[in-house]
């Protein structure tokens, strides 16, 4: 029997029942798991962890608890503690789910301050939107406090960093099972007051590579990489001669390629390649992209968009 694979199945049924008893920030169950701590070790012996688990809706067999136990049990001790049972949990933060994190947080912080104001925040949340209020399974009130005691949790109710805003969407992540990704992104979403027509998925954004590369490999020819073509021609679109790519002549560069995206599309794209969000792609992030695909996202492979191209450098010396 693949003890992995149902090890996996056992942890994503936890998460179901967690949602399913409306928790909905994993540091919500630490009076549950207290309950069941009957010395105050802060940890559960086996005995202690199959009656918590009974508890959330979890009835396993010998075999069932063994496995799971032992793979909570991160240290080895012979003891579940809180932090083991909650990091277990939050490690399954996905990229479809983190992407719109990033999408809020972006809009939140379009100073790139780096952090924001745990008022303005909790005063910018909009709790009637979540889906337990509109389902009638929470009151707004239920909803904003849950989510300024887990927000002020990681953020010790100060400044709130980026880190701390993805750590707080990882702990509510943690309460909800795979099947759940677009539910996470709804109730993040209308939270905030946002609508899911001006979210791009990762999906779509890899949809857009993948157009955008194909429409370089056409312009490609002899020793060249895609890389290097599209190098190349967004050097051409770099009117500043910044050696550098703004939004704007981003946007230029790809109706130049025939690439008609939506703004929020390309805009989405653009935050993707832009790795050190500074507003600009330099040539390095934006044909690292494309040679990659090229190569077959071999990371061993050295592009040739790395090399130097004399040609263009004498273009570029004589403008």
């Amino acid at each position: 029997m693949d003890w992995k694979f149902d090890y996996e199945e056992l942890v994503n049924k936890v998460k179901y029942q967690l949602h399913a008893k409306g928790l909905d920030c994993i540091t919500g169950i630490y009076g549950h798991f207290q309950k069941y701590d009957v010395d105050g070790s802060g940890q559960l012996d086996k005995v202690e962890f199959d009656l918590f688990m009974r508890k959330m809706g979890m009835f396993l067999t010998t075999q069932e608890l063994t496995v799971v136990f032992t793979k909570f049990d991160i240290n080895g001790d012979g003891q579940i503690h809180y932090q083991e049972f909650f990091e277990v949990l939050r490690s399954s933060f996905n990229e479809k789910r983190q992407s719109v994190v990033k999408y809020v947080w972006e809009l939140l912080d379009s100073g790139n301050a780096g952090t924001l104001d745990f008022a303005h925040l909790t005063s910018n949340f909009q709790a009637a939107n979540h889906p337990r209020v509109k389902l009638r399974e929470k009151t707004a009130d239920q909803v904003q406090e849950e989510f300024e005691v887990g927000l002020g949790y990681r953020s010790n109710d100060g400044p709130v960093s980026r880190d701390a805003f993805f750590d707080y969407y990882a702990d509510v992540s943690a309460c909800l099972p795979a099947e759940k990704d677009e539910y996470f992104i709804d109730s993040v979403l209308e939270s905030w007051g946002l609508s899911q027509e001006s979210y791009v998925t990762p999906e779509r954004i890899a949809e857009l590579e993948d157009i955008l590369y194909e429409k370089v490999r056409q312009r490609t020819h002899g020793a060249d990489d895609e890389g290097k073509t599209a190098g190349k021609i967004f050097r051409h679109f770099d009117k500043d001669e910044s050696h550098s790519v703004s939004f704007e002549e981003f946007y230029q560069a790809l109706e130049a390629y025939g690439c008609v995206f939506k703004d929020s599309e390309i805009q989405a794209f653009f935050n993707k390649i832009d790795k050190d969000g500074s507003g600009k792609l330099d040539y390095g992030e934006l044909t690292k992209v494309l040679a990659l695909k090229g190569s077959g996202n071999n990371p061993n492979v050295n592009p040739v968009w790395k090399l130097k191209d004399p040609e263009l450098q004498t273009l570029y010396e004589t403008k």
